[in-house]
This record gives structure tokens, C-alpha cells and sequence, in this order.
């Protein structure tokens, strides 16, 4: 065993204290960065390693770095990507990356980011939008995105943004990313869907659009407890809110 590692095996145990006298390959599947003073590595070795620890692909010889063994590496941690030899990044090891770990797209560096393997991580998960760099980001990217994960929006730039993707927002995202709907896309169709699903979010109907019936809608759509007074601290108060609502009180 002595002629297994790269150093004598005392310092090995000095190394790892903890080690316990085993074959190489049950000793790299147990301890981290062993793998590093193995002398005589093979393929099942390093793949061995890199199961037990992903990072240990550091210490991989080049004639055993495989597309199974990165794979192997990237699943269980998407930063080992930085460690793959250049001459194995394509386009088809990209997108294989980023399908077994979503998280893989945000470790590729600026130039690695390419407009398909962008579009390629939005369609697997619209959050990758916010890793892509604007000048890739596109109408139909941005759509993408927001149809998958409608938080996306918060990654759209301004002069992308359009009423459909506002739309799409509203309908089927959280509440909280109205604050991402620009002012002008707040139109009554969009302010009624947004007061309809939560009458607290007539706070944020512009106010040339504050109509009897939108007042009706968000006052259908607040808690059963308490509901004028609510509106009245929700909303801009002026005279024809005032009007409307002590009209509601009085029938």
C-alpha cells in the first residue's frame, strides 16, 4: 500500500487523522482531496472522488476527466464548472450542464454566455434571467422567462417590458411585483385584474383611473371586517372617493 500515494502513507495520516487503512478506491470515497496523492489514479477512481466530493475533480488527471465524471461533479456542485477544461466546454456540454444543475448558468463566465445557451437556461428556469447580461436579453427571452417564473419580471429591462409580459405579471404572479409594472402598462384592464385578485392593490390604480366600479371591485375583493375604512387608508382620498364610499356606508 505504501507505493498507492505520492507521498509516504504517515503523512497521509497526518494529512487525514481520521483516515482508517483501506483500499485507495473506498478511501477516496470517503475522504476529501485524498484523491490529490493518489499515485496511480484510473477512471473509476476519480469518478469514485468526485461522488463523494465534487470539488475533488481539482485533482483529476486530464486522461480521466470524462463528460460522465463532469457531470458526475456538476450536479452535486454547479461551481466546479470553473474546473473543466476549456477544450470540453460546447455548446451541447452547456446545456448538458445546466439541465442536471439549474444553477450552473449563473458560474458561466460573461463570454460563456452565449444568446442560445442564454435562451437554453431561461427555458429550463425563468430566475436564470437575471443572470443573463442585457444586451442578450430579448422580448421573447424576457416572455419566456415570465411565462415559467413570473418573478422574472424583476430582471426585464424597462424598454422590454410590454402590457401582454405586465399582464402575464398580474394574473399570475405575487402581489409585490406590481412595483415592477411601469406606470404607463396600468391600464384599467390591468388595474382591474390586480384589484380583482387583492382590493388592498388600489393603492397602486393611477388615479384618473379610480372609477365607481373600480372602488366596487376592491372593496368586493377586501377582508369582510372593517372594509370602508380600510379602502379610505388605502387609497388617495379625495372628494369623489369620499362621495362613493360614504354612499356604500349610508345603503
Amino acid at each position: 500500500m505504501q507505493d498507492e500515494y505520492t507521498i509516504p502513507y504517515e503523512e497521509i495520516q497526518s494529512k487525514f487523522p481520521h483516515s482508517i487503512r483501506l483500499p485507495v478506491l473506498d478511501m477516496v470515497g470517503t475522504i476529501n482531496n485524498l484523491l490529490e496523492f493518489v499515485k496511480n489514479q484510473t477512471e473509476e477512481i476519480c469518478l469514485t472522488a468526485v461522488q463523494h466530493c465534487a470539488y475533488d475533480i481539482i485533482h483529476v488527471r486530464p486522461e480521466f476527466i470524462t463528460l460522465k465524471l463532469c457531470m458526475t461533479a456538476i450536479r452535486s456542485k454547479a461551481d466546479v464548472i470553473y474546473y473543466i477544461p476549456a477544450h470540453m466546454k460546447t455548446d451541447k456540454f452547456f446545456k448538458m450542464a445546466i439541465r442536471n444543475n439549474i444553477e450552473t448558468f449563473r458560474n458561466l463566465e460573461h463570454d460563456e454566455k452565449l444568446p442560445d445557451i442564454c435562451m437554453y437556461a431561461v427555458m429550463q428556469w425563468g430566475g436564470n434571467l437575471e443572470f443573463v447580461p442585457d444586451d442578450c436579453k430579448t422580448s421573447e427571452m424576457c416572455n419566456a422567462a415570465i411565462n415559467r417564473y413570473p418573478d422574472a419580471v424583476k430582471f426585464v429591462p424597462d424598454e422590454i417590458k410590454s402590457l401582454e409580459m405586465c399582464l402575464n405579471v398580474v394574473q399570475y404572479g405575487d402581489d409585490d411585483l406590481i412595483d415592477y409594472i411601469p406606470v404607463k402598462f396600468r391600464t384599467e384592464e390591468l388595474c382591474k385584474i390586480m384589484v380583482e385578485k387583492n382590493g388592498e392593490n388600489i393603492k397602486e390604480v393611477p388615479i384618473d383611473l379610480l372609477t365607481e366600479e373600480m372602488y366596487q371591485i376592491a372593496l368586493n375583493n377586501l377582508p369582510d371586517t372593517n372594509r370602508y375604512n380600510e379602502l379610505l387608508d388605502l387609497i388617495n382620498t379625495n372628494e369623489f372617493t369620499i362621495k362613493f364610499i360614504v354612499q356604500r356606508i349610508q345603503t
